[in-house]
């Protein structure tokens, strides 16, 4: 229903106001009705900090000398008087909204909302041939004529809104659960953020998101089945440790299911082997040998997976034939990164390799065949001590 404004016409039978004479800002803190200052108390007449008394559409009401109206949402600015004055209180309740004013909007006619869900009234053109919005710009005083937009043209549907002209607009009522401005746009029906659920998200362990800011809490599993363990977050199951044969899948209790028992094919997956050849040095060149000794290895290659103790292995630099032969070695090694060390056989001292075991690397990695890998074993410099051997500090004595 479209708002009817009250026009006062006793001026004079509010002369009960804070004080007589001079109004304004210093001397009034509610509005001036001529020289008398109204109270902020007053209900037929609305405004405050000396501004001029205004009138409220019918359904609004004044609190605390600004126009407020209950059916729209917020506290309003108080109507403005002739002239373009606005009341110029916050909002009521603790809102930090701060009103428009017609001359900060640029305004000198018509209706406009203050942008705190309340409307200011800017005035009328008394000018002849002007009219409200008559040079295209809503709620201003030029020549020509305006055409007051529509509720429809502005995607509004409910509350009230200005027309660009010099009328108000009144959009509808919001039905249901809905409410005008309820889903953050004014005057537009709608709701606040509408949280999901577990069972809304198909989720049943752990925690996510409700989509509105807060956190659900969706359960627990219960052995063997544990939180994403098929690889599904928030969902209980248990995975299948060695994946399952063509035609199966793993079921939440971590089973392969639902396949032909007939003509059952079980696959063993084997990774391809890389052949790798290389040699073996001491401090950079290669180890010296005194002699060769046919169906001895010289010296022997561990290859330890770091993540997989199946792909482990072992080479061995095969005997020579002249002892300048280079320490040579062949060995095959599936993928991965290995730890490998080197050692001297600790039944042979024909060479100059040290007869502890070395690690000469700790991430040699294999992904494709490799030639010429050098493993290199770095060995101290030894030094020459001598000296004699004393019992309380003198030499020993020997009977024979």
């Amino acid at each position: 229903m479209k708002k009817v404004a009250l026009v006062l016409t006793l001026l004079g039978s509010f002369a009960c106001g804070e004080g007589a004479g001079t109004c304004g800002p210093s001397t009034c803190s509610g509005c001036c009705q001529g020289a008398t200052c109204v109270p902020l108390t007053n209900e037929r007449a609305c405004g405050r900090n000396g501004g001029t008394c205004s009138t409220c559409f019918v359904g609004d009401v004044c609190q605390a000398g600004v126009c407020t109206n209950p059916n729209v949402g917020g506290t309003g600015g108080g109507v403005s008087g002739t002239g373009g004055g606005s009341a110029a209180g916050g909002a009521a309740g603790g809102s930090t909204c701060v009103p428009a004013t017609c001359v900060g909007a640029g305004k000198n006619c018509g209706s406009i909302s203050d942008g705190c869900g309340g409307t200011l009234q800017c005035g009328t053109c008394e000018v002849p041939g002007e009219s409200c919005g008559g040079a295209g710009t809503p709620n201003v005083c030029a020549p020509g004529s305006c055409t007051p937009t529509t509720c429809a043209a502005q995607g509004k549907n409910c509350g009230q809104i200005p027309d660009g002209c010099s009328s108000v607009l009144t959009c509808g009522l919001c039905m249901g659960t809905d409410t005008c401005g309820g889903g953050g746009t004014p005057n537009v029906c709608g709701r606040g953020c509408v949280p999901t659920t577990c069972a809304a998200q198909g989720k049943n362990c752990g925690q996510l998101s409700d989509g509105c800011g807060h956190t659900l809490t969706c359960g627990s599993c219960t052995s063997p089945q544990s939180c994403g363990g098929a690889g599904t977050p928030n969902v209980c199951a248990a995975a299948c440790t060695s994946g399952c044969p063509n035609g199966f899948t793993c079921d939440a209790m971590g089973a392969c299911a639902g396949g032909s028992l007939t003509n059952l094919i079980l696959d063993v997956p084997v990774p391809p082997q890389h052949t790798i050849t290389g040699r073996v040095t001491r401090n950079g060149v290669s180890p010296t040998v005194t002699s060769c000794s046919a169906g001895y290895s010289r010296a022997t290659l561990q290859f330890t997976h770091v993540s997989d103790s199946r792909f482990n292995a072992s080479t061995s630099v095969p005997y020579c034939t002249v002892t300048s032969d280079p320490f040579d070695f062949t060995v095959n090694l599936y993928p991965g990164t290995y730890k490998v060390t080197v050692s001297k056989p600790t039944t042979r001292t024909e060479s100059n390799l040290p007869s502890w075991s070395t690690e000469v690397t700790a991430s040699f990695m294999v992904s494709a065949p490799q030639t010429n890998v050098v493993f290199d074993v770095p060995v101290p410099p030894q030094h020459a001590v001598s000296g004699r051997i004393t019992r309380n500090g003198v030499n020993p004595t020997v009977t024979s």
